[in-house]
């Protein structure tokens, strides 16, 4: 509020009249630039600050404005006559101006003609009035939003100056006309922040992925947002006034109107899932949400936002798939390390059983030609038919719990079909049609050859029982690339080049549960007695530990056709491997006869016997025994130990389990490879061959182990091998 005092005076004691008019234009021009101030209210002070100097002849006019708990005024903006400038910033606090911020909160001006003498003003004069010399002081209040908040101030620099009630009502107008310019602002800023949430609106309606519609009582569009033309190719303009429900799907109708009515007799926001028609006539899927709300009318009315699920619903579906076939592999998973067990304890009963038969049919008194004799030996025969039978069944169990022994190898898959060609062809029988399709550039996989036989056996008699008039079966082979998409809706799936297996039959097909449960443990659809149901799951437990994943379709009288891929093994350069002239190319399989074996050449040996199982001990010692050698027997590892650490020095050779109670035949190995590395072990087992490392790998090589059942002319080769075999010193 500082003042030159060069030009003022300029106007006092002029002519009243002249002063009246000069201050009438001055305020009317102000009132034709009020509609400018909104934009800018910076300028507007600026030009009421500039009218108040000029009209009264004061050398500052300055808009001050208080803080937000009244404890202060800041400058705005001020004007000085002398230079044309403008200023702000400066700050007058109450605490230190009590007297004065009373005044301006309580009189409707404070016009002060002698600023330094005045109760309401003095408090300035050693400071801001000398600073500025300032003479004369006449402040107004500015009101807004039915408040004051701030004051006009206007500074005359020298002497005293008497205010006439003319320039009091002159300042006054000034003040109102700050407050209409604050007033003026405001709106501008509302009008602004409005045009902003309309163009937002606007363009969030545009841009929004969610459809938006407005519905009237009876359902009719009453609006509808612009993307409806891209998501449904529809014009909204068009649907305007027609009825809602004629784009939804006619099985969803029903919902829908219920849905709806619900929201109009209870204002709940309702959600549900309903199909929408495009214009090429297709279907999409939506969750709609709808609310009702009750229009300038005040009839109800609702505003629906629908969200395209297409994708997601196929992406619940994807991982309801997923965890079907995640729960599938942890039930075969549970089951195999079930079944693994039970046919470890098979095998144990079933070695005895081959074994005491084998013993039987080569009695002596059963050839001797008679009748009775040969009755035997035929009953004899079919008791040992079903007890292969049973090993056979044990060997799927053990293939379910992966105990099974696996040696994996280079395997042509085209070589292994064309061999298996003419079995299959007897299984399936003449009234199914085998048709091959293999396609000629299959690389090689790496898998059991023995499990892939056992793989295209299942799922041939499969085939050929869901074809029980007749059909077609054909067998296919091709390179796959497996992609992302691929590995994502199948558990177990990898990335890359595989070898496809497709088995196809025009068969009776499956329903839905049925395809649920096919690869199931003991599942089956076939009568009692004619099936097992572990087929398909063998096949879906040994395609696993190749590292490969299956894929079924079937329908209902439309057939099934199974699909396995195994990842395809090749060279460094890309190009499937040669496999001619290896074990991958397998030639046609011979049945020959075993020989009768011979004495043993190490008869008269002693064979340490180690087995848990009475029966199978009790066996083995007979056989041996029957070839000359001299048997001790011991029931588990511990009590073997026993037995070497009396006759360990006369011991060729010991025969042990590898699953026994106290100490296994692991274990035991590993003892006595410390205390006797010169000698000989021959591991029986009901489950896998144990897979060593380290200093267990030269004494449980996987020649040295025998799987149970096995019969007692099988045990006698190998212990002759065995004894054959040369030591070696450094064992």
């Amino acid at each position: 509020m500082s003042d030159t005092g060069a030009a003022t005076g300029t106007l006092h004691g002029s002519d009243p009249e002249r002063d009246a008019d000069r201050q009438a234009r001055a305020l009317l021009k102000l009132s034709e630039t009020v509609g400018q101030w909104g934009a800018d209210v910076d300028a507007a002070l600026a030009r009421i600050t500039e009218t108040a100097s000029q009209a009264l002849g004061v050398e500052r006019a300055g808009v001050w404005f208080f803080d937000g708990r009244r404890e202060s005024i800041r400058c705005a903006d001020v004007y000085w006559r002398s230079d044309g400038s403008h200023a702000s910033g400066d700050v007058l606090r109450r605490a230190e101006h009590p007297a004065y911020f009373e005044a301006i909160a309580s009189e409707r001006a404070v016009a002060a003609g002698d600023a330094a003498k005045d109760p309401r003003t003095r408090e300035f004069a050693d400071g801001y009035l000398a600073e500025y010399g300032i003479g004369a002081m006449l402040d107004t209040p500015v009101h807004h939003g039915g408040q004051v908040v701030g004051i006009l101030c206007l500074e005359h620099v020298g002497g005293p100056r008497e205010w006439t009630v003319a320039e009091r009502f002159f300042a006054a107008s000034l003040g109102d006309f700050v407050g209409l310019a604050l007033t003026e602002h405001q709106r501008s800023e509302a009008e602004a922040a409005l045009r902003a949430r309309e163009e937002q609106l606007r363009l969030l309606n545009e841009h929004a992925s969610d459809l938006i519609g407005g519905l009237d009582a009876e359902g009719r569009f009453t609006y509808l947002s612009p993307n409806h033309r891209e998501a449904l190719g529809l014009a909204p303009e068009g649907l305007l006034g027609t009825d809602a429900f004629d784009l939804v799907h006619p099985d969803d109708v029903e919902r829908a109107k219920g849905a709806f009515e619900a929201g109009l007799d209870t204002g709940a926001t309702i959600t549900l899932r309903y199909r929408l028609a495009r214009a090429d006539g297709s279907w999409v899927w939506y969750e709609g949400a709808g609310r009702t709300y009750r229009g300038a009318d005040g009839r109800p009315a609702s505003v629906v936002a629908s969200r395209d699920i297409t994708d997601r619903l196929a992406a619940e579906r994807a991982a309801k798939e997923l965890q079907a076939q995640l729960s599938q592999a942890q039930r075969l998973e549970a089951v195999g390390r079930l079944a693994g067990g039970i046919a470890h304890d098979f095998n144990n009963l079933l070695t005895a059983i081959l074994g005491h038969l084998e013993v039987a049919q080569s009695d002596p008194k059963l050839r001797d030609g008679s009748p009775a004799g040969q009755a035997l030996r035929d009953e004899l025969a079919e008791a040992s038919s079903a007890a292969l039978r049973a090993a056979e069944l044990t060997r799927q169990l053990l293939a379910l719990g992966r105990n099974q022994a696996i040696e994996a190898e280079l395997v042509d898959v085209n070589a292994a079909l064309e061999s298996l060609g003419r079995m299959i062809r007897r299984v399936i029988g003449e009234d199914v049609r085998l048709v091959a399709e293999l396609s000629p550039a299959v690389p090689a996989i790496r898998i059991d050859p023995t499990q892939l036989d056992q793989v295209l056996m299942n799922l041939a008699i499969n085939c050929r029982d869901a074809m029980p008039h007749g059909g077609v079966l054909r067998v296919a082979t091709s390179v796959r690339d497996l992609d992302p998409a691929f590995v994502t809706e199948h558990v177990g799936a990898r990335i890359g080049r595989h070898v496809c297996i497709e088995g196809r039959d025009s068969g009776v097909g499956m329903d839905r549960e049925t395809r649920a449960r096919v690869f199931d443990p003991f599942f089956t659809t076939k009568e009692v007695g004619k099936g097992a149901g572990l087929g398909l799951s063998t096949v879906y437990q040994i395609v696993r530990e190749a590292r490969g994943v299956i894929e079924l379709e079937s329908q209902l009288d439309a057939g099934t056709c199974v699909r396995i891929f195994l990842p395809a093994i090749e060279d460094a350069t890309g190009e499937a491997p040669d496999v001619a002239g290896e074990p991958a190319v397998r030639a046609e399989r011979r049945e020959t006869p075993e020989p009768e074996p011979a004495r043993a050449s190490g008869a008269g040996q002693r064979v340490l016997v180690v087995e848990d199982e009475d029966a199978v001990r009790r066996l083995l010692e007979r056989a041996l025994r029957a070839q000359g050698h001299d048997v001790v027997t011991a029931a588990n590892g511990r009590e073997a130990l026993a037995r070497m650490a009396e006759i360990g020095d006369d011991v060729a050779l010991v025969v042990s389990d590898v699953v026994m109670p106290v100490m296994g035949g692991i274990e035991l190995a590993r003892r006595l490879a410390q205390t006797h590395p010169e000698l000989k072990l021959l591991m029986l087992s009901g489950y896998a061959p144990p897979q060593p490392d380290g200093a267990d790998a030269d004494v449980l090589r996987r020649d040295r182990v025998l799987q149970k059942p096995f019969t007692t002319r099988r045990l006698i080769e190998r212990v002759q091998a065995l004894l054959d075999e040369p030591t070696d010193p450094a064992r």
